[in-house]
Formats: C-alpha cells, structure tokens, sequence
C-alpha cells in the first residue's frame, strides 16, 4: 500500500481473517422461539448454523440530514481508498470526486438509509454527496425499467432484492463485471462466498431473514403456528388472521410460497394457500406496513422479515410482537448492482465498494438487516434478541423450486401467474 493511500478504519481489515462460517451467519441468543417442529437440514445462507455473537463493538450509525457537517469534512481523497479490507483504485476515487454525487434507490426503507447508510458512506468518501430513494420492490423494478427505456437513467447503484433484480436484469439494466474486475476480485479477497452475488452484475448487499412474526397480545408463542401449513387453519382469519406482502412482488413471501412449493408439491401447496385465501387474508406490497398492521393489532401474524423486529428490541423498545422460527426459516439475498448508464458511474463504484466493506455492512448490521459479510454477522449484537442459538436459515430456493420448467431463483417472473392465480391480483 502506498503512503498516500487514504485508510479508513484499517483496523476492521482483521475480520477479513475470522472464519467464513456462512453468508447469513447470525447470532444466537433467546429472543425469538425455534418452532417445535424442528430445524431444516443444512446452514445459513450457505451451508453452515448461526453462529453465536459475542463481540460489543459495534458502529452505531449517524443521525439526521445526509449533508450535515460537510463543510467540516476532510478534503476528498484524490489516491486509492481503503476502507476495511477492500481498496478502492484512485483512477476510480478520482473520478467519483470529480463527479461528486451518488444517486441510491434501494428496497431498504428510506428511514434506515438516512440514519444509517447516508453518513457511513459520506464519512468514508467525503466529496461525494448522497442522495437516497427507499421504494418497495415492484416500484423500483417499474422505475428501473422505465429509466432505461426512455433513456434517462437517474440512479447510480441499487440494493434489490434477489428474484425482483433477476426478473429485470435481461433489460441490461446492471452494469456486468467480469471475474477480474477489481471490485469482484476484492470481494472474492475478502471471502465472500461467490454464489450470493453469481450473476456478473451483483455484488454483496444484505441479507433479510424471515419467518412468522405474531402480536403477543392477541395470541402466544404455544398458541401459534408451529408449521407453515398451519397458517391455513380456520382459527387466523378475522383480527386473529394473517397480513402479509404479495408473492407476485417476488420479495421475502415469493420466497417464502416458491420455496414451499418445492417442499410440498403443487397439490399440498395449492391446497394450505386455498384454505389461507378462505380466511381472508390482508394482502399489501410492503413488509414493513405488514408490520405495521401486526404491531396496531389488526392482525395477528406476519410471515415477514425480522429486520423492523430486531430493530425495537435492539434498541431497548418493547414492541407487542416476536418472532417464531417455522421450518425453513429462510433468508432473502438483496444483491448490489450499479445501473447501468448510470450518471456517476465511479461514485456508484465506490458506493458499492463500500457496502461490501466491513464498514458498509456493519451499518447494515444496525438496520437490522442481515450483513451478506459473514464475519460481520456473526459478531454483531442487533442478532442476538431475534435469532436463538441453534436456528437454522435457509437461503430462499435451497431446494430448486421450478413452476412450468422455470426456476425461481434464475427466472423468478414464472412464478407470477401461479401467485396471482392463487394469492389474487397485486
């Protein structure tokens, strides 16, 4: 490395050492129940348990507006920037801070990118401005595809989710980056495990793991269902009933349908959503509103992401809900991507660079999301209050679920029709 190298937190690099247990290694303390039912075959989001967290260092995330104390900033770096353990060349910081912007839409809630996100990045590359737009998974598609088409590209980078990203990817919407590309060879160097982002045009993102969350004034932990097919009993309709996001949004409830599709076969399948459709479910786009619905008491259960969850626990609240770990309890990958055509193509470089760092996915970390970097999620505190030791989570579509010779995972559109004939219109 080069004196003038600009080195942000070095000392994070020497996670880049710790053991590469998963790409969903979380942390194992009680705060939510394991289903009785038992645990699925097989790891975390690539092979391997949760692991247990013991580390309490953990960077907690800026407040307020996204340009506060830019003036007090350091000049901006004109060399290479290291940020953890993945450099950043300087032909490409040069460039950025030139074009001094970076334009983000992700599926991530616009509250956690400004608190989170926004001061984490502008810290470790301080001539560059950010600006976030936080929209739910069918609207970011619409966005992307609409930016492309009539060729006026706004964002620089995106975190998507995996089957909405796929389903639009043939639009060359993503930047592609062959094997040697720095960024990819820095990723590989770190030791992320390379089926998370196996498309040239994903790099590491977050994770969301997910499973059935419950209001605890409206039912228990016994009282719950201990199987997903349960959710089909005649019991969770009116207030003790189900909400929930659509699956034809091909976010965490495609995950969740397709890959029980695979597990039971068409007719069980169809059969368990019939009797959940009979009872009335209230069906909308967003995870978080479904939470939402849950905390108010209009609905009993959520199948859905833990990210708001842990979130109020992590920080001391005491919300009317917990979590209750079904088989398979699954994980969502959200990949990064830079869009293509994009108007400050090195700055979202850097944006990218930096959410695979262990800066970025410590930040990542506070949300509540699932950090993509193993190490990280297994040493960060925030798991702990919703992922019991022992809790085994699954990666979305471990089991090759196909509908009609596709598979979900490399062409997750497929499933729409089966969705919508099933679930209804979005």
């Amino acid at each position: 490395m080069s004196s003038g190298d600009n080195i942000i937190n070095k000392g994070s690099s020497r996670r880049k050492f710790l053991a590469v247990a998963s790409t969903a290694a979380a942390a194992g303390i009680a705060g939510c129940a394991s289903s009785s039912s038992g645990s699925s075959s097989g790891g975390a989001s690539g092979g391997a348990k949760s692991g247990s967290t013991t580390s309490t260092n953990v960077i907690k995330g800026g407040q307020g507006d996204s340009s506060a104390g830019r003036n007090d900033r350091a000049p901006p770096a004109t060399s290479s920037v290291v940020i953890g353990s993945i450099t950043v060349p300087s032909a490409v910081v040069t460039k950025a801070n030139e074009e001094g912007e970076v334009i983000v839409y992700s599926t991530m809630d616009e509250p956690d990118l400004l608190k989170y996100i926004v001061p984490g990045f502008e810290e470790a590359f301080p001539g560059i401005k950010m600006t976030v737009q936080g929209l739910g998974s069918g609207e970011l598609s619409t966005k992307l595809l609409t930016e492309k088409r009539v060729n006026k590209v706004m964002s620089d980078a995106t975190t998507f989710n995996l089957g909405a990203s796929r389903s639009i990817a043939p639009e060359g919407v993503f930047v592609g980056f062959g094997k040697d590309h720095w960024i990819k060879k820095e990723c590989a160097a770190m030791g992320y495990d390379p089926a998370i982002h196996a498309k040239s045009y994903e790099v590491p993102g977050y994770g969301n793991a997910y499973t059935l969350i419950y209001n605890t004034e409206l039912t228990t932990e016994a009282e719950a269902p201990s199987k997903w097919e349960d959710l089909g009993d005649d019991k969770w309709s009116g207030q003790m009933g189900i909400c929930m996001q659509h699956p034809a949004q091909l976010s965490s409830m495609g995950g969740l349908f397709s890959t029980l599709y695979a597990k039971w076969g068409h007719e069980k399948w169809a059969e368990v959503v019939g009797n959940i459709m009979d009872n009335k479910p209230q069906i909308i786009s967003s995870n978080s509103a479904s939470y939402r619905v849950l905390l108010q008491g209009e609905k009993a259960l959520s199948p859905n992401y833990i990210n708001d969850l842990a979130a109020q626990l992590g920080a001391g609240e005491s919300p009317p809900a917990q979590c209750k770990w079904l088989d398979p309890g699954l994980m969502n990958n959200t990949p990064g991507h830079v869009t293509a055509g994009a108007p400050h193509p090195n700055a979202g470089l850097c944006y990218a660079a930096w959410f695979a760092s262990e800066l970025g996915q410590e930040k990542v970390g506070d949300t509540g999301r699932t950090p993509t970097f193993s190490p990280t999620a297994a040493t960060h505190d925030l798991f702990k209050v919703v992922i019991p030791e022992g809790t085994q989570i699954m990666p979305t579509g471990y089991n090759n679920p196909t509908y009609n010779g596709s598979a979900y995972l490399e062409t997750p559109d497929a499933f729409v029709p089966l969705f919508e004939e099933h679930f209804g219109g979005r």
